[in-house]
């Protein structure tokens, strides 16, 4: 009986500790590929970046030579869309204090 015990607790002893092994190899391997995989992600985060400044930089440069024509036309556009806001509320309020229409501005 007390041999058979004792194989019992060996085989237990035997059994965890196998089992701790297997577990550990499980958590290396998993590891690993994680940070493979993590690694892949990372490069080609770095590589979309790289080409999405690549891009960026030569928009800028096709762009550069009219940036100043660009802003003028901006600033024009804005400068005639107020001018017309102004002249149809002198307007609406010329028409109104002549009893023409029946809004005020």
């Amino acid at each position: 009986m007390r041999a058979a015990m004792r194989d019992f607790a060996r085989a237990a002893r035997d059994y965890s500790r196998r089992y701790s092994a297997a577990i550990k190899m499980q958590s290396l391997a998993r590891g690993f590929l994680a940070r493979r995989a993590f690694r892949r992600l990372v490069k080609a985060h770095q590589r979309q970046q790289r080409m999405e400044q690549a891009n960026r930089a030569a928009a800028l440069a096709v762009i550069a030579p009219w940036a100043a024509t660009f802003a003028a036309r901006s600033h024009f556009m804005r400068l005639r869309s107020a001018c017309l806001v102004c002249l149809l509320c002198m307007d609406c309020s010329i028409s109104s204090a002549a009893g023409l229409l029946d809004h005020a501005p």
